[in-house]
């Protein structure tokens, strides 16, 4: 019995799986030969199509440059054809379609109707089938210098890139991620967006990783998330970010920014997962440290968005070398950032100098063993004490009325509470390091309930909570002694600590462990703020 060609045809292109399954690595069965759809996509009432191009036969080609590139090329993704000759007249020198990085244009597929036009993926939570949305890349040099629309795709620059990390660089340059409460107000959401997309556009083979890494746990599209999650991506991208962040060379301070923000991604990734951010962070501070040491004048120099990230990953390192008693990377000098009106941490920015001198006291006197043998600090260390105390209790913000009035009431009034109970942080963290828990308790309970009255009442009336208010949290929890405060303020962790369950949990667990230790009637060594790391226990310990 003979086949027909059509029969033939048919059961030839049923051999390759569906362009849905073949997107998520799944088997494509098919009831018969003659079947419009797939199982899987009949079961989900999904649309089935073959429309992707017949791959050549063998192995792709890999770069020599790999993830190894640096950060002065600027690469973007685009239609794999040679540009014309107006096209390269339009673009700026920095654009990847010059002549000199152009790609070579593959022999031409198979040509096929155009098909429908789909619904976005972020309003249906699918992959998309087909390769036709436009994607608007910026082209950066020192600003925007061009925008042309591309399509994300399997491009030979980026060969071991599925469809769904493909589809989440997409959605790091049309800004479709959810970043509002890790900011101070809506006025700085679509600076910070644009800080993502732009950054992405000029240093792609950098960033890509981390970019990818974040976008994964910050999509808008729950769906996406969980198939991120199961896939493992955001664990890979993150660990191949890494990796590409140590080979590369950081010769400029225009270099700088495109670290910074690889270095935001990747920690803001590793607080959702359990992944320690000390170690990075102390890294890339470090090269922004050698930097600072040849140029004081570079905060004074550094645009919003570099100076942003410069302060996101000082304050991450900061919270846990404070309760670590760690010396952080790098102090900032007193009145450099006096100017600044960040996203994250408002107008609190002098303050980060006042922490690093804390951590850096704490540290000093846990080495001098002092505690150990019931002797006080040396005398030097206790002046320098009392002199941050003493700038702690007079510091005042230095941003003038005028300039906050230029910001909504509640990102205002966000800012203000935030600087307060910062300040009233750093000042129970001194009194722990001079008293013991337990003795002068009254003074630290009276800082203690000013700052957990705070973030509740900022909670209350905005509905949400202060960025860096987390550690504000924890430090004031330690204070409280009655089993009914200490009761309410777990309560109301889940509200106050929402950067992530992991930081909420890791706090919580933490404030438990504490309290046993404080309460405990075997414990006579007395707990200082120096040796209280060895009072805290993990939540991962805990179970």
């Amino acid at each position: 019995m003979s086949l027909s060609p059509a029969s033939c045809v048919s059961q030839a292109a049923r051999k390759r799986p569906c362009d849905r399954c073949h997107s998520l690595k799944e088997r494509c069965r098919w009831a018969d030969v003659d079947a419009h759809e797939c199982e899987r996509c009949s079961r989900l009432q999904f649309q089935c199509k073959t429309n992707r191009p017949v791959a050549r036969a063998g192995r792709r080609p890999r770069l020599a440059a790999g993830n190894r590139m640096s950060l002065r090329r600027t690469s973007l993704p685009g239609r794999p054809r040679t540009p014309s000759s107006a096209e390269l007249s339009s673009l700026s020198p920095l654009s990847p379609l010059s002549p000199s990085s152009a790609p070579s244009p593959p022999p031409p597929p198979r040509r096929r109707p155009p098909p429908p036009r789909q619904a976005p993926l972020a309003a249906t939570g699918q992959v998309p089938d087909d390769e036709t949305a436009p994607q608007e890349a910026l082209v950066v040099g020192n600003g925007i210098t061009a925008r042309q629309h591309v399509q994300i795709r399997h491009v030979p620059q980026f060969p071991e890139l599925s469809r769904l990390e493909m589809h989440f660089l997409d959605v790091m340059l049309h800004k479709q991620i959810e970043v509002d409460k890790y900011l101070i107000g809506p006025s700085f959401r679509d600076q910070h967006l644009q800080a993502f997309a732009t950054h992405l556009a000029a240093g792609m083979p950098l960033l890509k990783d981390a970019f990818i890494a974040c976008a994964s746990l910050l999509v808008g599209n729950q769906d996406l998330r969980r198939l991120a999650h199961g896939q493992q991506i955001g664990y890979r991208r993150a660990a191949a970010a890494i990796g590409s962040l140590r080979v590369s060379r950081i010769d400029r301070a225009d270099d700088l920014s495109m670290v910074l923000i690889l270095g935001v991604a990747v920690v803001t990734f590793a607080l959702h997962h359990s992944g320690p951010p000390l170690a990075l962070c102390s890294f890339i501070l470090g090269i922004a440290k050698a930097m600072y040491e040849r140029d004081r004048a570079l905060p004074q120099r550094m645009g919003p968005d570099c100076a942003a990230f410069l302060v996101c990953l000082l304050g991450t390192e900061m919270e846990e070398c404070l309760v670590r008693c760690r010396t952080p990377t790098l102090r900032v000098h007193e009145g450099d950032m006096d100017h600044l009106v960040d996203r994250f941490i408002g107008i609190s920015a002098p303050l980060l100098t006042y922490f690093y001198d804390l951590c850096a006291l704490g540290h000093q006197i846990r080495r001098s063993g002092c505690r150990a043998l019931g002797n006080a600090p040396a005398n030097a260390l206790l002046d320098d004490l009392t002199t941050v105390e003493a700038k702690l209790t007079d510091w005042r913000p230095t941003i003038s009325a005028d300039i906050l009035a230029t910001y909504s009431d509640m990102e205002a009034n966000m800012m203000m509470a935030q600087a307060k109970v910062l300040r009233l942080t750093a000042l129970l963290v001194a009194h722990r390091l001079r008293h013991p828990f337990g003795h002068q308790d009254e003074h630290a309970l009276t800082m203690s309930r000013a700052v957990l009255q705070e973030l509740s009442a900022v909670v209350r009336l905005t509905g949400r909570s202060i960025p860096f208010g987390d550690l504000a949290f924890l430090v004031a929890g330690f204070e409280l002694t009655t089993t009914k405060e200490r009761d309410a303020t777990l309560a109301r962790s889940y509200l106050i600590v929402d950067f992530s369950p992991h930081v909420r949990d890791e706090e919580a667990a933490w404030l438990v462990s504490f309290w046993a230790a404080r309460d405990a009637t075997c414990t006579r060594q007395h707990i200082y703020w120096d040796n209280i790391e060895g009072h805290l226990e993990d939540p991962i310990t805990q179970t």
